[in-house]
């Protein structure tokens, strides 16, 4: 599985990075397609739907390829915190007023 290095298994070099990063750019998207969908701006519920879909997607994306390409473990938290606490609190807000 690892690499032994004094009486301690590691993982390497992706141990956590790659379930965390996946993991958070999961949530981020679907906070963010839930957010878009919710939008009264757009008239028709299919089309808030599939923009939400699209966008949840593209921001998902868009983060997991930043959280991948961090240099370090501290570096991938510290990309998921700075996306997900906003879009945590404005998610929040939006159940909270009835979106």
């Amino acid at each position: 599985m690892g690499r032994r290095t004094g009486g301690r298994r590691t993982t390497g070099r992706w141990g956590w990075r790659a379930p965390l990063a996946l993991t958070g750019s999961l949530v981020a998207s679907v906070q963010v397609a839930w957010l878009v969908a919710g939008l009264e701006s757009l008239g028709d519920p299919l089309e808030r739907v599939y923009a939400g879909l699209f966008v949840g997607v593209v921001v998902g994306l868009g983060l997991l390829l930043a959280s991948l390409l961090a240099p370090d473990f501290r570096h991938v938290l510290g990309r998921l915190a700075v996306c997900l606490i906003p879009l945590t609190s404005l998610f929040a807000v939006s159940l909270g007023s009835g979106g």
